[in-house]
């Protein structure tokens, strides 16, 4: 429930319950959270997988094949308000191969 997120995004966020007050718990947060809630069988069990879910979330993005991904999602949405599904696939593929051809340029020129 409410106060198992609080306790969650205070130990990710590295904040104290009482900055939960502060935080808005919505959106993609809230989805996952209902979801791990949906499959776990009590709150220790919830709280060790949202764990599981927040640390591989940090080392997907800290791995640099991934952030330039991140960066062009960003950039998307700077440019409109939302993207649709399909928009944001396009954007990472386009990215992708942008981090490729880079990746190529520079073995080739070695």
């Amino acid at each position: 429930g409410p106060d198992m997120a609080a306790k969650l995004v205070a130990q990710f966020e590295g904040t104290t319950p009482s900055d939960f007050d502060t935080f808005i718990v919505g959106g993609d947060f809230q989805a996952a959270f209902d979801l791990v809630d949906k499959v776990s069988g009590c709150d220790d069990e919830a709280g060790a997988y949202f764990g599981w879910l927040a640390r591989r979330t940090r080392n997907l993005l800290r791995h640099p094949r991934f952030w330039p991904a991140v960066e062009a999602v960003a950039h998307a949405l700077c440019e409109s308000d939302r993207l649709s599904r399909r928009s944001v696939r396009e954007v990472i593929a386009q990215a992708a191969e942008k981090q490729d051809s880079a990746r190529a340029t520079v073995v080739t020129n070695l």
